[in-house]
């Protein structure tokens, strides 16, 4: 923009120095604009514009050590600040309007925007002149031609190199012929006592399971010296100091029912030697 129009343009600020902006966060709003001082003839029964935005839009105002593009045409509303001129360029000139939605499909028909596009075509198309739109931006160029496209001897080209660049690599290097081999992990110490436990589950039956777990139990007893060696029952825990009277409850109705030949939850019976084990240090 700058090198078409030779001006440079920067955000405006209010007077706390913030950016002016209008509209409002993610809603499509209107920008309006209003003639400037000096008449022009390509605002000739224009006294209106309206430009349209999808979210909160800043307002562009001329650098203050740039001369500047002369009168404007029009001024947005809000801020007073100029926002439409005409410039020279070469054997022509530049129009410069701060809004690109005053001519867009869901604004033309908005405030008096048509207005101001039959007057510039009025103002700059000879009775045989024509207007062209640049319609690349909406895919009717012929770029987008699929026979164009096919035709162009670059595509071939690009395949080929493709396919060539391919093929170096996979001759490249020597293992990319071979067969993936997965590297093999040592099992880990907790996958080794997943797997001893899912051993022991499918041999033992809860009850098995329930009386080998108690007798492990009195064999640690034994060694701390809470029970004696030869005792079976473990009725000399009732009234420890350190257990809880349920716990010591719970453990002796697991070990009548595995004396009566009875199976046990084998998940309560764990946590109630954990909870004692733990209880006696």
């Amino acid at each position: 923009l700058s090198e078409l129009t030779d001006t440079r343009f920067t955000g405006a600020l209010d007077a706390a120095d913030e950016p002016l902006t209008v509209g409002e966060f993610l809603e499509e709003g209107r920008v309006y604009f209003e003639p400037g001082e000096s008449p022009h003839p390509l605002l000739a029964g224009v006294g209106e514009l309206v430009a349209v935005t999808d979210s909160t839009a800043s307002i562009w105002a001329v650098t203050g050590d740039d001369v500047g593009p002369g009168a404007p045409l029009f001024i947005e509303r809000s801020s007073g600040l100029p926002a439409g001129w005409t410039r020279a360029r070469g054997d022509g000139h530049v129009l410069l309007f701060a809004a690109g939605s005053l001519f867009s499909n869901r604004a033309l028909g908005e405030g008096d925007n048509a207005r101001l596009l039959s007057n510039v075509l009025r103002w700059h198309l000879a009775g045989t002149g024509r207007v062209i739109f640049d319609d690349l931006h909406q895919g009717l160029s012929e770029l987008y031609d699929p026979a164009a496209f096919y035709s162009d001897r670059r595509v071939g080209a690009s395949v080929l190199f493709l396919l060539g660049f391919w093929f170096l690599y996979m001759i490249g290097t020597q293992n990319r012929m071979l067969p993936y081999v997965s590297e093999a992990a040592a099992p880990s110490q907790a996958e080794f006592v997943r797997a001893m436990g899912g051993f022991f589950a499918r041999k033992l039956t809860a009850m098995d399971a329930g009386r080998l777990a108690l007798a492990q139990f009195r064999g640690r007893l034994a060694r701390r010296g809470v029970i004696g060696a030869d005792e079976d029952d473990l009725g000399g825990l009732e009234g420890h100091p350190l257990l809880a009277a349920e716990d010591v409850q719970a453990l002796r109705a697991c070990e009548r029912s595995l004396s009566a030949g009875s199976s046990v939850d084998l998940q309560q019976l764990h946590n109630c030697l954990r909870r004692i084990n733990e209880a006696l240090g």
